[in-house]
Formats: C-alpha cells, structure tokens, sequence
C-alpha cells in the first residue's frame, strides 16, 4: 500500500539512512522562516492520487485510507496524518521555483541530536487565492542506482549510488548535503533524473471543503460570517 510506504519512508529519517543511499544532514539547512514565504496548503479534505473519492459523501463512507483533513494548513485527522505528515505540509520548506520545492524532517528542535532527511515536492499547484491544492512528493537519495549486481570492496550487494548528484558527497550508508546550495543541487538532479527516484513521487490533491460528518469527534465546522 502507498500509505504503508509514506509512512515506512517518514520513520528511516531518524536512521542515519545505513545502506540505504538517502540524503541527510546532521544539522538542518532549512527554517521556518523558508517555510513561512511559501503559499500555504488549502484547508479541507485531501486524498492521494489513486483515491477513489466522493465528493457528495462524508469522509468516513470514502473507500479510501489515503484521505486527511487539513486546518490551518496542516493535516489533523486522523492521526496517521497528523503523525505522518502528508505533503510536508508543516515542515520546514523551501521553494526552488514556482512548483517545486525541498522539505525537511527531523528533530523538532535544531539543537537535538540526529539526522535531517529531505525530500523534493513538485507539481505544486495553486487555486485562485494562492493556496496549495496539489503537489507530489519523493524521497532525496544520494544519486541514482547503481547499475545491478554491484558489490562493495567487501562483496556485499552496493546500494550506494556510484554517480553522486551535484551539491552531495557519498558517505558511509547514505550521504550528505553540502549545506543549502547541496541540497538544492541535489534536489533540482533528481527531479530531472530518469533513473532517479522521482518517479517514485507520491501525489495529493484538494478535494473540497471540510463538512462537520468528516471528522465528528470534532467541535462543528462553522461557516465564515458573509462579508457585510
């Protein structure tokens, strides 16, 4: 299941990504200041791409687990959204062009300890008012594969790409960014990669407004008063 997926890739972050050839930092390159210039995520209910959704029904009577509500720009039900974060809707961010931009995870607070992991979001669309009602996501790797079958100096299987992207230097089990400009080097190769992981990318899109049958153990959705 793609849900399983997003969810699997989310939690490697606080790995040091051991065989696994993904794009880390040990200090984080992105701030909420990157995130703030950036058009927020519209508020309502979403769905990943290959949702079979129903507008006219309440989310609950949907046949689709991949489906969250959005307030205030963030995913808050159910909790595997709020947990997981669909879309990087709350983390750090920063744009590279009007589609496309970089996210972070990791430690909620800079100074902890542990790794940073990033990941490219594009299709990046925007409704009338300038919010975000659509955008992929994928996982930053070190490069593409290697080819198949090769080994490392001591035999095993190589995960670890051998065609490092521009802006990253290779590492034992993963690699890192060379701060801000790596990153966004990397970013900006992988999404033009044909043997990259871009294809990988995991799809949302604005479905409608929030209804109260949504998400009943909350307090009623209220309409805005109309403009006087």
């Amino acid at each position: 299941m793609r849900l399983l997926s997003v969810a699997l890739l989310l939690a490697a972050v606080g790995l040091t990504a051991c065989n696994d050839d993904v794009l880390t930092t040990k200090t984080p390159v992105l701030f909420a200041a990157d995130r703030d210039a950036l058009p927020p995520a519209r508020d309502g209910v979403w769905a990943g791409e290959g949702c079979s959704v129903d507008p006219a029904s309440d989310l609950p009577a949907w046949d689709c687990d991949q489906a969250f509500i959005v307030r205030r720009g963030e995913a808050a039900h159910p909790d595997w959204a709020v947990e997981n974060d669909p879309g990087f809707m709350k983390a750090m961010r920063v744009g590279v062009s009007d589609d496309f931009q970089v996210a972070q995870i990791g430690p909620t607070d800079p100074g902890a300890d542990g790794f940073y992991g990033y990941h490219g979001v594009d299709g990046v669309r925007l409704d009338e008012a300038g919010q975000m009602i659509a955008l992929r996501t994928w996982r930053l790797k070190c490069g593409p594969p290697p080819p198949d079958g090769s080994k490392t100096e001591g035999g095993k299987p190589r995960r670890q790409t051998l065609e490092p992207y521009p802006g990253v230097v290779v590492e034992e089990g993963g690699c890192a960014a060379k701060g801000r400009a790596g990153l966004l080097a990397a970013a900006s190769a992988s999404r033009v990669d044909p043997r990259g992981n871009h294809d990988d990318a995991v799809g949302w899109r604005w479905v409608r407004q929030e209804r109260p049958g949504d998400w009943v153990e909350a307090q009623p959705v209220t309409e805005p008063p109309p403009k006087s």
